[in-house]
């Protein structure tokens, strides 16, 4: 009595694993199978003593397994057997034996890792059938073992090795590639590692928008939209007196992601500040656009050069040539013969009644003492301060009566002055003028040789006396 047994060859092998079985069981003689089965091992004419897969029974029916936990790259060999149910001592019989070599496709570790990409590949022995394809496919690691069907790239190969550039990735986040090739046969895989890509900086813009702006502070904000795989640990604003944003000055306003404002301050008045946007994670500090912006100041005002120069008045005025980003509540005119840097508090003030309006402002200076340097400031005021233009100087011309003698009476003084205070002789002179203003009534008698002929006004009495010739010599 005897068994014969067919080992059926060897398919579907990868790196870890290969499918065989057994067939056309048949007896010479009678008896019962007890056992069939598949052993195998690294070394030739494997038997039961070596790995087995056994099914019990009997039944002489056809059977297959999937060989499991095979070394990549080593060369198995298998026989099917059957067993017979004598006792006290079974007779196993084996078939035909097959040998194979499982394939040895090994995953290159990833390298060259950025935050969005990574090279990989493989290396294989053993490869059953004509290849079709060849690269690594990945994965989230938090998914199942990646295969084609997941993101792939197609590899290059040079003899028994292949690289790939891996794409598209996210930063900071952990991946599970493996090389794969496809033949055939069908596809086989390699050994799965993992990776993780390496983070960025974080993703910030700066927002346009200027609030609260005062003499020393801003508002501004920004926006962090990603973190670049590592929490943001600061943000803010950064500003600067240049567009080049030397020697900034950084303002943290939180940390994390999404929307911020905060106040800029420790500013000058009536300054321009450029400002950007900042994140910072550990890899570095990433910044958003650049504006500008100016805090309230002073206005900037000009005094008007005087001209129209006479003995007593002069024509000059303000200019506001910039408000200084708030609104003008004041302006006007300061001037003094005394006072060097005539201002509000320490000389006489002109106020334009019409402060708001943006043309300059023009006005006389009148009852001023004739030959006489006076100092004349314009001024603005707005909610921030009062600011003054360069001081201007200027002279009124002198009028100084003369006196002739009575032949011929004809000189004549050109201006309004206050002739009472001269002392007059008894020559004969001619006063011609307007109003002649006098604090007494000193030529109320006037020598008869005497001439006067003016508008006298005395101030005490407000009365007015026309004096004429009364004698001649």
């Amino acid at each position: 009595m005897a068994y014969t047994i067919t080992t059926n060859p060897i398919t579907s092998i990868t790196n870890t694993t290969a499918v065989s079985g057994g067939s056309n069981i048949t007896l010479s003689g009678a008896g019962v199978v007890s056992s069939r089965g598949l052993c195998w091992s690294t070394t030739i004419n494997p038997d039961i003593n070596d790995t087995v897969y056994d099914i019990p029974g009997p039944s002489t029916s056809n059977f297959t397994h999937t060989i499991p936990s095979l070394t990549a790259g080593t060369t198995y060999y298998v026989r099917a057997y059957v067993r017979d149910s004598i006792s006290p001592t079974p007779n196993t019989y084996y078939g035909n034996q097959q040998s194979f070599i499982t394939q040895n496709i090994i995953t290159t570790a990833a390298s060259s890792i950025t935050s969005t990409s990574a090279v990989s590949g493989g290396t294989f022995t053993g490869v059953s059938g004509t290849i079709i394809s060849l690269g690594v496919c990945w994965d989230l690691s938090t998914n199942a073992d990646p295969d084609i069907n997941d993101s792939k790239a197609i590899g290059i190969q040079i003899g028994g090795n292949f690289t790939t550039n891996i794409t598209g990735l996210l930063s900071f986040t952990a991946y599970k590639i493996r090389a794969f090739i496809e033949t055939t046969v069908g596809v086989v895989y390699g050994d799965v590692k993992t990776f993780t890509t390496l983070s960025t900086l974080p993703t910030v813009t700066t927002s346009a928008t200027v609030t609260s702006i005062s003499a020393t502070s801003f508002t501004a904000g920004g926006n962090v939209t990603a973190t670049g795989g590592s929490s943001v640990s600061s943000r803010g604003i950064q500003r600067s007196l240049d567009i080049s944003m030397s020697s900034p000055t950084n303002v943290t306003i939180g940390s994390g992601t999404g929307s911020f404002t905060g106040a800029v301050g420790s500013l000058t008045a009536g300054t321009t500040y450029y400002f950007r946007a900042f994140a910072t994670n550990s890899n570095g500090t990433s910044y958003g656009e650049i504006y500008s912006t100016a805090t309230l100041g002073g206005p900037t005002v000009v005094t008007i050069e005087p001209y129209s120069i006479t003995n007593n008045s002069a024509i000059t005025g303000c200019d506001v040539t910039a408000t200084g980003g708030a609104a003008i509540t004041a302006r006007g005119i300061c001037y003094s013969s005394v006072q060097t840097l005539p201002a509000v508090g320490n000389s006489t003030v002109i106020n334009d009644p019409n402060y708001a309006q943006a043309e300059p402002f023009v006005t006389q200076l009148i009852n001023l003492d004739n030959a006489t340097t006076y100092y004349v400031r314009a001024f603005a005021t707005n909610s921030v301060s009062t600011l003054y233009g360069e001081t201007e100087i200027f002279r009124t011309t002198e009028c100084n009566p003369f006196v002739e003698d009575c032949n011929p009476i004809d000189p004549i003084i050109e201006c309004a002055e206050q002739v009472c205070v001269y002392n007059i002789p008894s020559a004969c002179a001619i006063y011609s003028g307007d109003s002649i203003t006098c604090d007494n009534e000193s030529f109320s008698s006037v020598p008869s040789n005497t001439v006067l002929v003016s508008n006298v006004k005395f101030v005490g009495s407000i009365t007015t006396t026309v004096l004429t010739v009364t004698s001649m010599i």
